[in-house]
């Protein structure tokens, strides 16, 4: 196990003003008027890549760009690694892990049911070949965001020793933190799926993926609040996610810092980098050894 390494400043910006709040440090983003779409965007296909290497971490297909301290990204619900093409710049001096969660980009589904629990599993085991490869420091920065987010929690909450510290963006530790108009639309188009699938093994597939967001996560708050790695909490203005929800978890996680980007909804690694990425670069800099 190589020795956890101090983290790089942050690169300067201006895109935050903050203000203390009850959960912490609650800063808001004010800037140009929202690109794209906000809540209930869709994530859309990317034309770059995230890096130039990519290799298998146990049952994971995984992205790595650059040298320093560990930096592991896990993506939402159907996407893959590319969702973070344009956050990585701001992650200069780092090694970057970008993984693929089961089911999803170059990642085979497997046998396993697909759970958040094995989920964060499967990152378990892909961190343990990457340090065992000599790619990776023993603890590492796990960015979640969306699903990733609640896969890192758990990941948090039943390896702590695997987790440096925690970026959750646009994540939700019960199923009822998603706003109640966004959860009827997933709960349809997953009964939808789950109908489809009884003749198209595609819509079965699907159904199992977007499942994922229906009965899950199942975090129970009182582990939450055994989290000790420092934590970020972050969501869009318009967030899929409500912020009450978004407000009480940083809330339990003790000393979380909180942030909120204004005018942007749940897509902030695609609609709103510019801002997401300054932040979290910040947030990065200010860590010491753990």
């Amino acid at each position: 196990m190589t020795e956890p390494q101090a983290l790089p400043p942050a690169r300067p910006s201006g895109a935050a003003k903050s203000a203390e709040g009850s959960s912490g440090l609650e800063a808001r983003t004010h800037g140009d008027r929202p690109r794209g779409r906000t809540a209930g965007a869709r994530w859309r296909p990317l034309t770059t890549q995230l890096g130039p290497h990519t290799t298998q971490l146990g049952p994971l297909t995984a992205e790595l760009r650059g040298e320093g301290p560990t930096v592991v990204l896990l993506h939402g619900n159907g996407e893959d690694a590319r969702v973070f093409d344009q956050v990585v710049p701001y992650l200069d001096g780092m090694r970057v892990i970008a993984l693929e969660a089961r089911g999803h980009g170059r990642t085979p589904e497997g046998q396993a049911p697909l759970t958040i629990p094995r989920l964060a599993k499967d990152v378990e085991q892909a961190l343990t070949a990457a340090e065992a490869k000599g790619l990776a420091d023993g603890k590492a920065v796990i960015v979640g965001f969306s699903d990733g987010a609640n896969v890192a929690m758990e990941l948090a909450i039943h390896r702590p020793a695997l987790v440096r510290a925690l970026v959750l963006i646009g994540g939700n530790y019960r199923p009822a933190g998603v706003r109640l108009g966004a959860r009827i639309v997933i709960v349809a188009a997953w009964v939808g799926l789950s109908a489809a699938g009884l003749v198209s093994k595609a819509a079965r597939r699907r159904a199992r993926i977007w499942g994922l967001m229906v009965g899950q996560p199942r975090i129970a708050e009182a582990d939450l609040a055994q989290i000790e790695a420092p934590t970020l909490v972050m969501a869009g203005q318009r967030d899929l996610i409500s912020r009450r929800h978004t407000d009480r978890l940083a809330t339990l996680v003790r000393g979380a810092r909180r942030v909120i980007v204004q005018g942007y909804g749940h897509m902030l690694p695609t609609e709103a980098p510019d801002r997401l990425g300054p932040i979290m670069a910040r947030f990065l800099g200010s860590l010491r050894e753990i």
